[in-house]
Formats: C-alpha cells, structure tokens, sequence
C-alpha cells in the first residue's frame, strides 16, 4: 500500500536521519521500506535424498508494493538432461505446477528456460508470492544455484546468495529416474 499527503507520494519516512522502516494503522501495515516479507528474504535450502527429484522450494516471500525485480541465477549441475531452477509465482490463484512456470533457468533443455546466468527482469503487484523450485531431472545428479535480486528501478539489491543445493541419490533398486 502507498501512502499520500493530499495528492503526494509519501516514498520515504525518517524521524531526523533515522530511518523508519514500516508504518502500521492497528495491526494493518501501510507502508514498508522493503519490498520484500519477510525482509530476511529466499533462505538457503538443501536437500539429499532418493527419489529427490521434485519439490525443493525456498521459502516463500511476499511482494510488498508493486514493482519490477531482476532475478539472476548462476548454477552447476551434473546432468546432461538439464536440472532447472524455476521461480514460481502465486497472484492469488495458488503456486503453478512444478514445471510450468515461464521463469526458469537450467541448461537449455526447455522451451522457455534461459542459462544460468542470465538475468531476467519480472513485474509484480502487491500481494504476490514468489519462491525458488530446485527440480532435478534424474538420479544421481544435483543443483547447486546461487541467485541474487535487485530492484530494477535503482538497481539496488534486495537479496542475495540464495542457495539451493539439492542432490538426488541413486533410486531403490539401482534404478535411474
């Protein structure tokens, strides 16, 4: 939510040179410093496992303002068909199925995916929840990503060294994926 003054924008609040980071009514936050909640940000995740190959989420963060935000992931993988990294998107409609969102980096064995690496800018609205998907293709093979975000008004970084490593251990049985 923004705040204005008859017809102006309230974009930052200090008490002298201190900064004020949120403006609560009640219980109801009106305004935030951050662009991001938790301001902590995307928490490193690791996972190790048979049959791993699903699911490994960062935590979930929720947009604070409406925004764009550049997301680069730089990635190592083991895997010559493709381990993926994909940012998932709730509007308020729930988090897409663990392949088909359009924001995903790996080594080029999807239609939409770009290499790590690469930076894509995203626009967001207020409300909106964003996490990191680690997927890995096949056993005995493994993720490991570092990104970072930056807002894409004033290139300021919001986040970064949000790691994922994930490893996906040989199937029961001496099977592959």
């Amino acid at each position: 939510m923004e705040i204005y003054v008859g017809g102006n924008k309230i974009n930052d609040i200090v008490i002298g040179s201190t900064p004020i980071n949120s403006v609560w009514v009640g219980a109801n936050q009106v305004w935030s410093r951050s662009i991001i909640l938790p301001t902590t940000g995307w928490e490193s995740t690791s996972s190790t496992g048979v049959d791993n190959g699903y699911a490994h989420y960062s935590n979930a963060v929720t947009i604070n303002k409406a925004c764009s935000l550049k997301f680069t992931t730089t990635g190592l993988t083991n895997n010559s068909v493709n381990n993926t990294t994909y940012l998932e998107i709730n509007t308020g409609s729930g988090w897409p199925s663990p392949t088909s969102s359009p924001h995903l980096w790996g080594d080029g064995g999807n239609e939409f995916d770009v290499s790590y690496g690469s930076t894509k800018t995203i626009s967001f609205n207020h409300g909106d929840q964003v996490r990191f998907n680690y997927y890995i293709r096949s056993s005995n093979s493994h993720v490991n990503v570092t990104s970072y975000v930056e807002d894409a008004a004033d290139n300021s970084v919001i986040d970064t060294q949000i790691v994922g490593t994930h490893f996906w251990t040989q199937s029961p049985g001496g099977g592959g994926d």
